[in-house]
């Protein structure tokens, strides 16, 4: 779940704001700090079986905050922001046939890495007149 509103994980029975502790959300794998942990250590079940997830809650901000300041200093020994989500993923890979990133409602620097990971995307649109 790369969406600090954490719906999915909502949606598959956490509780975001006090289930989902500090670095325990894919904001953990793709930090710029000393701090950062492999994606393996932040993959949990849920109550669905074969179902893994990566939790969201309103720590993933910080990357938002974090990635200016990483640009600036120009520090690349980590990676550039948009492969960090792929470089994090690829940690797993071999452990799922499929993958889910369920991204935030705009365009910042979470979605952008989210959507550099994807091999595929499902946009949802409302079936409904413009306003």
């Amino acid at each position: 779940d790369l969406d600090p509103q954490a719906s999915l994980s909502a949606l598959l029975g956490l509780l975001p704001e006090t289930e989902v502790h500090a670095n325990q959300t894919l904001y953990a794998s793709i930090r710029y700090d000393d701090q950062k942990r492999s994606l393996k250590e932040v993959v949990r079940p849920t109550y669905f079986d074969g179902l893994d997830l990566v939790p969201g809650n309103l720590e993933l901000m910080e990357f938002e905050h974090t990635t200016p300041k990483a640009l600036t200093l120009g520090d690349r020994r980590q990676g550039i922001f948009f492969t960090r989500v792929a470089a994090a993923l690829d940690e797993v890979a071999e452990r799922y046939d499929v993958v889910v990133i369920d991204c935030p409602p705009q365009l910042g620097f979470l979605t952008l890495s989210g959507l550099c990971a994807a091999t595929a995307m499902v946009v949802t649109v409302h079936p409904q007149m413009l306003d």
